[in-house]
Protein backbone atom coordinates (compact mmCIF):
# COMPACT_ATOMS: atom_id res chain seq x y z
CA UNK A 1 0.00 0.00 0.00
CA UNK A 2 0.99 3.88 -0.91
CA UNK A 3 0.01 4.85 2.78
CA UNK A 4 -2.34 7.64 1.13
CA UNK A 5 -5.61 7.66 2.70
CA UNK A 6 -9.48 7.58 0.64
CA UNK A 7 -12.64 8.09 1.45
CA UNK A 8 -14.67 4.36 1.51
CA UNK A 9 -18.09 3.96 -0.27
CA UNK A 10 -19.19 4.19 3.45
CA UNK A 11 -21.59 7.55 4.92
CA UNK A 12 -19.51 8.23 7.37
CA UNK A 13 -16.66 10.10 6.40
CA UNK A 14 -15.10 9.62 9.56
CA UNK A 15 -14.50 6.01 8.10
CA UNK A 16 -11.40 5.44 5.86
CA UNK A 17 -9.70 2.50 4.18
CA UNK A 18 -6.05 2.17 3.23
CA UNK A 19 -5.71 2.83 -0.51
CA UNK A 20 -4.36 -0.19 -2.72
CA UNK A 21 -3.50 1.85 -5.58
CA UNK A 22 0.20 1.25 -7.12
CA UNK A 23 1.55 1.30 -10.85
CA UNK A 24 0.71 -2.06 -11.77
CA UNK A 25 -3.16 -1.48 -11.00
CA UNK A 26 -2.57 2.31 -13.08
CA UNK A 27 -1.16 0.54 -15.96
CA UNK A 28 -3.60 -2.15 -15.99
CA UNK A 29 -6.83 0.00 -15.95
CA UNK A 30 -5.12 2.41 -18.48
CA UNK A 31 -5.02 5.45 -16.65
CA UNK A 32 -0.92 5.67 -16.81
CA UNK A 33 1.46 4.85 -19.94
CA UNK A 34 3.00 1.37 -18.82
CA UNK A 35 7.14 2.27 -18.26
CA UNK A 36 9.53 0.14 -17.49
CA UNK A 37 11.44 0.81 -14.37
CA UNK A 38 14.77 0.14 -15.73
CA UNK A 39 14.28 0.94 -18.92
CA UNK A 40 13.18 4.72 -17.56
CA UNK A 41 16.60 4.56 -15.43
CA UNK A 42 18.86 3.63 -18.46
CA UNK A 43 17.32 6.70 -20.34
CA UNK A 44 17.78 8.62 -17.62
CA UNK A 45 21.50 7.83 -16.75
CA UNK A 46 22.11 7.95 -20.70
CA UNK A 47 20.20 11.68 -20.98
CA UNK A 48 22.47 12.98 -18.19
CA UNK A 49 25.92 11.54 -19.58
CA UNK A 50 24.67 13.15 -22.62
CA UNK A 51 24.48 16.24 -21.15
CA UNK A 52 27.60 16.55 -19.03
CA UNK A 53 29.59 15.71 -22.69
CA UNK A 54 27.86 18.84 -23.94
CA UNK A 55 25.91 16.85 -26.82
CA UNK A 56 22.42 18.17 -27.28
CA UNK A 57 19.43 15.82 -25.34
CA UNK A 58 16.11 15.78 -26.45
CA UNK A 59 13.03 14.81 -24.39
CA UNK A 60 10.07 12.68 -25.22
CA UNK A 61 8.30 15.09 -27.86
CA UNK A 62 12.05 15.59 -29.30
CA UNK A 63 12.47 18.96 -27.75
CA UNK A 64 16.11 19.86 -26.06
CA UNK A 65 16.33 19.20 -22.41
CA UNK A 66 17.49 22.73 -22.24
CA UNK A 67 15.17 24.32 -24.75
CA UNK A 68 12.30 22.97 -21.92
CA UNK A 69 13.86 23.70 -19.11
CA UNK A 70 14.42 27.84 -20.29
CA UNK A 71 10.57 27.43 -21.10
CA UNK A 72 9.21 25.90 -18.24
CA UNK A 73 11.91 28.76 -16.10
CA UNK A 74 10.24 31.55 -18.46
CA UNK A 75 6.05 30.48 -17.47
CA UNK A 76 7.17 30.92 -14.46
CA UNK A 77 8.56 34.29 -14.89
CA UNK A 78 5.59 34.81 -16.65
CA UNK A 79 3.25 34.12 -13.95
CA UNK A 80 5.34 35.74 -11.50
CA UNK A 81 4.99 39.03 -13.20
CA UNK A 82 8.57 39.64 -14.63
CA UNK A 83 7.95 40.13 -18.05
CA UNK A 84 11.77 40.71 -19.29
CA UNK A 85 12.94 38.06 -17.86
CA UNK A 86 10.06 35.91 -18.95
CA UNK A 87 10.61 36.98 -22.38
CA UNK A 88 14.63 36.63 -22.36
CA UNK A 89 14.61 33.01 -21.35
CA UNK A 90 11.40 32.35 -24.32
CA UNK A 91 13.87 33.87 -26.64
CA UNK A 92 16.39 31.34 -25.52
CA UNK A 93 13.96 28.35 -26.34
CA UNK A 94 13.33 30.08 -29.75
CA UNK A 95 16.82 30.17 -29.94
CA UNK A 96 17.44 26.87 -28.99
CA UNK A 97 14.04 24.61 -30.75
CA UNK A 98 12.86 27.10 -33.19
CA UNK A 99 10.39 24.57 -34.95
CA UNK A 100 8.37 24.15 -31.69
CA UNK A 101 5.19 26.39 -31.20
CA UNK A 102 5.54 26.55 -27.28
CA UNK A 103 7.53 28.96 -26.39
CA UNK A 104 5.61 31.63 -29.45
CA UNK A 105 3.05 30.79 -27.81
CA UNK A 106 3.85 32.18 -24.80
CA UNK A 107 5.10 35.16 -26.28
CA UNK A 108 2.26 35.79 -27.66
CA UNK A 109 0.23 35.40 -24.05
CA UNK A 110 3.11 37.81 -22.66
CA UNK A 111 2.98 40.25 -25.46
CA UNK A 112 -0.57 40.30 -24.91
CA UNK A 113 -0.50 40.57 -21.01
CA UNK A 114 1.21 43.95 -22.27
CA UNK A 115 -0.97 45.44 -24.31
CA UNK A 116 1.43 44.86 -27.29
CA UNK A 117 -1.31 43.17 -29.41
CA UNK A 118 0.54 43.18 -32.77
CA UNK A 119 3.29 41.46 -31.57
CA UNK A 120 1.17 38.85 -29.82
CA UNK A 121 -0.95 38.23 -33.25
CA UNK A 122 2.26 37.87 -34.59
CA UNK A 123 3.72 35.44 -32.48
CA UNK A 124 0.48 33.40 -32.52
CA UNK A 125 0.54 32.89 -36.59
CA UNK A 126 4.14 31.86 -35.82
CA UNK A 127 3.05 28.96 -33.22
CA UNK A 128 -0.32 28.41 -35.41
CA UNK A 129 2.19 27.31 -38.80
CA UNK A 130 4.09 25.71 -36.74
CA UNK A 131 1.51 23.24 -34.94
CA UNK A 132 -0.03 23.05 -38.59
CA UNK A 133 -2.62 20.10 -36.94
CA UNK A 134 -4.11 22.32 -33.59
CA UNK A 135 -6.88 23.77 -34.84
CA UNK A 136 -7.20 25.49 -31.72
CA UNK A 137 -4.46 28.01 -32.46
CA UNK A 138 -6.21 28.88 -35.74
CA UNK A 139 -8.91 29.90 -33.90
CA UNK A 140 -7.12 31.86 -31.60
CA UNK A 141 -5.26 33.47 -34.42
CA UNK A 142 -8.34 34.43 -36.59
CA UNK A 143 -10.07 36.53 -34.16
CA UNK A 144 -6.48 38.36 -33.10
CA UNK A 145 -6.20 38.70 -36.95
CA UNK A 146 -9.51 39.73 -37.27
CA UNK A 147 -9.76 42.33 -34.01
CA UNK A 148 -6.33 43.48 -35.77
CA UNK A 149 -7.30 44.46 -38.37
CA UNK A 150 -5.56 41.87 -40.44
CA UNK A 151 -8.42 40.33 -42.38
CA UNK A 152 -6.75 38.50 -44.86
CA UNK A 153 -4.67 36.80 -42.39
CA UNK A 154 -7.88 36.21 -40.46
CA UNK A 155 -9.55 34.92 -43.79
CA UNK A 156 -6.51 31.95 -44.28
CA UNK A 157 -6.44 31.39 -40.63
CA UNK A 158 -10.43 31.01 -40.74
CA UNK A 159 -9.57 28.64 -44.11
CA UNK A 160 -7.32 26.44 -41.65
CA UNK A 161 -10.06 26.36 -39.27
CA UNK A 162 -12.67 25.17 -41.55
CA UNK A 163 -10.17 22.62 -43.28
CA UNK A 164 -9.96 20.91 -40.00
CA UNK A 165 -13.09 21.21 -38.23
CA UNK A 166 -15.64 20.72 -41.29
CA UNK A 167 -19.00 19.69 -39.21
CA UNK A 168 -18.12 23.00 -37.10
CA UNK A 169 -19.79 25.60 -38.99
CA UNK A 170 -19.95 28.56 -36.59
CA UNK A 171 -16.34 29.20 -37.85
CA UNK A 172 -17.68 29.59 -41.77
CA UNK A 173 -20.36 32.07 -40.22
CA UNK A 174 -17.46 34.06 -38.88
CA UNK A 175 -15.91 34.03 -42.14
CA UNK A 176 -18.41 35.43 -43.72
CA UNK A 177 -18.31 38.31 -41.33
CA UNK A 178 -14.72 38.62 -42.67
CA UNK A 179 -15.58 38.59 -46.20
CA UNK A 180 -18.70 41.56 -45.60
CA UNK A 181 -15.73 43.45 -43.78
CA UNK A 182 -13.54 43.18 -47.02
CA UNK A 183 -16.80 44.46 -49.33
CA UNK A 184 -16.32 40.37 -50.55
CA UNK A 185 -19.90 39.93 -50.65
CA UNK A 186 -20.63 37.27 -52.80
CA UNK A 187 -18.30 34.97 -50.21
CA UNK A 188 -19.97 36.41 -47.58
CA UNK A 189 -23.36 35.34 -48.81
CA UNK A 190 -22.01 31.80 -49.88
CA UNK A 191 -20.66 31.61 -46.15
CA UNK A 192 -23.67 32.73 -44.25
CA UNK A 193 -26.00 30.79 -46.79
CA UNK A 194 -24.51 27.33 -45.89
CA UNK A 195 -24.27 28.58 -42.35
CA UNK A 196 -27.85 28.87 -42.41
CA UNK A 197 -29.08 25.78 -44.89
CA UNK A 198 -26.99 23.41 -42.75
Amino acid sequence: ASGKRVLSSSDDEDDYREDTWDEQTAERLGVMPAINPQKEQRRRANMQKRIASGKTVKDRSGMPVEATAKLGKGNLKYMRGEYEDAEALFMDCIRLAPTFPDAYMSLSRLYEEKGDMKKSMNFLMVAAYLSKKDAQIWKDAAIKSQEQGALRQAVHCYNQVIRREKDDLEWRYARGGVFLELNMKKKALDDFLYYRES
